[in-house]
């Protein structure tokens, strides 16, 4: 069993406006199958993540340090060290982490894995279709990771011969 120790976890950067984090994966190149966690460091007037939910995954945030707002369904909840927030699946849990502070915010989130996920948008009403996932991996390196806008619809023989 590898263990993994979170002052050695590379950090990668992402950054698309006003989102963007550093973000360690925990888990890859451990023995890990079912539970997933990765440290992220959102800067100043960042943003996660788009709005969003799960259909699968649930996933929890244990706040390091600093301090910011985590966007819960209708609620918007100040965020600081030591607070852990269960974000079980389904649209009244859908989620995301804001930096309105002027330091830095660090969160480790921790999430079961599904190989197949499906997550929703609802400021967008788009949806996100995830398959071949590996443990410890972003969702945007899975086999097969798609958006569309969620009235979007073909029939199920539409296209085919």
């Amino acid at each position: 069993m590898k263990k993994t120790n979170l002052s050695q976890v590379e950090m990668k950067r992402r950054d698309d406006g006003e989102y963007g984090f550093l973000r360690g994966s925990l888990t890859q190149g451990t023995a890990a199958q079912q539970l997933t966690c990765s440290v992220y460091e959102l800067a100043p007037g960042k943003k996660s993540f788009p709005f969003h939910f799960h259909y699968a995954s649930e996933e929890a945030i244990l706040v390091l340090e600093g301090e910011g707002s985590l966007r819960l369904g209708e609620e918007k909840l100040v965020v600081s060290k030591g607070d852990y927030i269960p974000l079980p699946i389904g649209r009244a849990h859908a989620h995301q982490m804001i930096n309105e502070s002027s330091a830095s915010l660090r969160y480790i989130a921790f999430s079961t894995f599904a190989p197949l996920e499906i997550a929703e948008y609802p400021d967008s009403n788009k949806v996100g279709i995830f398959a071949g996932m590996t443990p410890g991996k972003s969702i945007r390196e899975a086999e097969l990771c798609q958006f569309h806008d969620k009235g979007a619809n073909k029939g199920y023989y539409e296209g085919e011969k």
